[in-house]
Parts: structure tokens; sequence; C-alpha cells
């Protein structure tokens, strides 16, 4: 009976230079994808929303009355923005006292903010069309989410402050 002789298996051996070269190839690797992660994140991050959280925080309470107060005096705002396909907006805004009577003379501030990015933030020049009605217009808004900000404020300083979500679709 014939016997088939085992062949040798052949073995490579690993050497210093094969572990240096896998070492070198691992971090390497690491090293450029971090590098990647981090110029992505610091190319694409809109800035924080505050400059220092410890002040916003200390100014909290002061919000909080603020906003009490505002209800208190049951001023309201009708706020109507709307986009067309080319990107013009058309914001209007209808400010009314607690007796739903026309509020004339006001100081008013209208931003339209990218929840996500504030360097896409669009200001939008307000002017009185007639009494206690206030219009703007703002070219070249894209289409997504927004935040319809408004600050009114009267001859006495008293101020009025909204934040309404919009959904602008192309």
């Amino acid at each position: 009976m014939e016997t088939a002789m085992a062949q040798p298996v052949k073995t490579r051996e690993l050497k210093g230079w094969h572990v240096l070269l896998m070492l070198l190839g691992f971090f390497g690797f690491m090293f450029t994808a971090n590098g990647i992660m981090v110029y992505f994140s610091l190319t694409t991050f809109g800035g924080t929303e505050v400059a220092s959280s410890y002040q916003a925080g200390r100014a909290f309470n002061g919000q909080l009355q603020a906003s009490r107060d505002q209800d208190a005096r049951g001023w309201h705002v009708n706020a109507h923005a709307e986009r067309d396909a080319s990107g013009h907006v058309r914001v209007e805004i209808r400010p009314r006292d607690a007796n739903n009577a026309p509020l004339a003379g006001l100081n008013i501030a209208v931003n339209l903010a990218r929840p996500v990015d504030r360097r896409a933030d669009v200001p939008v020049k307000m002017v009185e069309a007639e009494v206690g009605a206030y219009v703007g217009n703002v070219d070249k808004v894209a289409a997504g989410n927004w935040e319809l900000e408004i600050d009114a404020t009267a001859g006495d300083g008293t101020t009025f402050r909204s934040r309404n979500r919009l959904l602008f679709k192309d």
C-alpha cells in the first residue's frame, strides 16, 4: 500500500518590521480619520447659542420674570410669513394689546433664524405699513426649517418677544 507523503506547510514568520508596519498603518489610519472628523466638525458647526453659559444661567431668572410680565400684559402677535418659489419671503406682523387693539409705533426687530446654524440667520427690516401692521421683505431665503424671532419694543421700553417655528417648502 502506498502512503502519500505530507507536504510541509509553509509558514510565514512574523518579524519585527511586520509588526512595525502594522502599528504605523493602524495609527496612521486613526490619525487620518480623526483629522477628517476634526476638520468637518470645525468647518460645519455654526456656533453656540450663547457666548457664556454661566452668564446665560445668571440671567435666566430675569428672563423668566420678563416672560411673566409679558404674559400679564396680554399682548399677542399675529404673524404671517410666506415664501415664494424664488426664495422671496414676506413677513407681516400685527401686534395687539389685551383688548385686541392694534399696537402702533413699535420698534420691531425680526430675524429669520436657522435652528442649527446661526451663520444663516437673516434679519428682516420691518416698516409700519398701516397702523399696527408691520411688513418686511427678504430675498434668497432657502427652503427648510426656520424660526421667526420677533422683538417688539414700545416707546416706554415695554417689550414683547416671540419665537415661532416656520417650515418653508420648495
